[in-house]
């Protein structure tokens, strides 16, 4: 798979953009999948140089931007059509030919974010835990800032 194709289908189930995946909906009880188990195990079998090439092929077509910060951590972010902003990262800083866990970031901007009511927030949460149980463990919470609406997701690998 591609880091184009990975792109595409964790922003369509973070940002709700479709390919068949459920999203984080401020409306309805759709099912949300922050990224498929198949897409989570994938990631987890990438060393951090495989990881490094595919943040530099999506940075040099247009997809990403590199994150800065801990080099342990390397990670890329992207804003969508609607403002929406969406950071992957992934930790190696056990060891590089395997990540420890895989880091998501997603922010709603103040229009974006009133969508959402604290109901929703933690119930894509626990779906989140749900779906991906029992081969993963996802460790989230949601905070509301500066009138916009943040994310903060870290994807394990259960029994890790």
């Amino acid at each position: 798979m591609t880091i184009g194709k990975v792109w595409r289908l964790i922003l369509a189930a973070l940002l709700g953009t479709g390919a068949g995946y459920g999203t984080i909906s401020a409306q309805g009880k759709s099912e949300i999948e922050l990224v498929s188990k198949a897409d989570a195990i994938r990631l987890f079998k990438l060393t951090k140089q495989q990881w490094l090439q595919e943040i530099r092929a999506a940075v040099s077509s247009g997809q990403a931007v590199a994150t800065g910060g801990d080099p342990q951590i390397p990670g890329m972010s992207t804003t969508t059509p609607e403002g929406d902003i969406l950071v992957v990262r992934v930790d190696y800083s056990k060891d590089d030919r395997k990540p420890l866990f895989i880091q998501v970031m997603v922010g709603y901007r103040q229009h974006r974010a009133k969508l959402f009511t604290d109901g929703n927030v933690k119930d894509a949460i626990v779906a989140a835990q749900r779906q991906m149980a029992p081969e993963f463990e996802v460790v989230a919470n949601a905070d509301r800032i500066e009138g916009g609406l943040a994310f903060f997701i870290q994807i394990l690998e259960a029994g890790r």
